[in-house]
């Protein structure tokens, strides 16, 4: 599946199966991070889901790490982590490997927006 909103393209077939959808934001309050979030939240919806929990990770690989560390640690931890560029979905995926013993994707999927050349 392909959601196209005022940002950009987000490729999130793997997420729309998932029971607890997280999204880990740019920055908070612009434009092109509330866009992209909007986008994504309207396509669970469409789904029949809900976005279980928000994180901001800066659009960096050690914003992601801490968004990830934040997201994972909760008890009811996500099974799908959206990220608003692909350095914080990296980012997801190390922490969720080395930190939280997690296999990607039968324990959890991860996605990003395809900002990498």
């Amino acid at each position: 599946m392909l959601v196209i909103d005022a940002s950009g393209y987000w490729d999130a077939e793997d997420l729309m199966s998932a029971l607890r959808p997280a999204f880990v934001a740019g920055l908070e309050n612009t434009s092109t991070s509330l866009d992209g979030a909007a986008g994504f939240v309207a396509e669970l919806e469409r789904h029949g889901l809900k976005l279980s929990a928000r994180d901001v990770g800066e659009y960096t690989y050690v914003g992601g790490q801490a968004a990830a560390r934040r997201l994972l640690g909760k008890r009811d931890r996500p099974d799908a982590i959206f990220c608003a560029n692909d350095e914080m979905a990296l980012a997801v995926v190390d922490v969720a490997r080395s930190e939280f013993g997690l296999r990607i994707p039968s324990e959890l999927s991860i996605a990003g927006r395809t900002t990498t050349r």
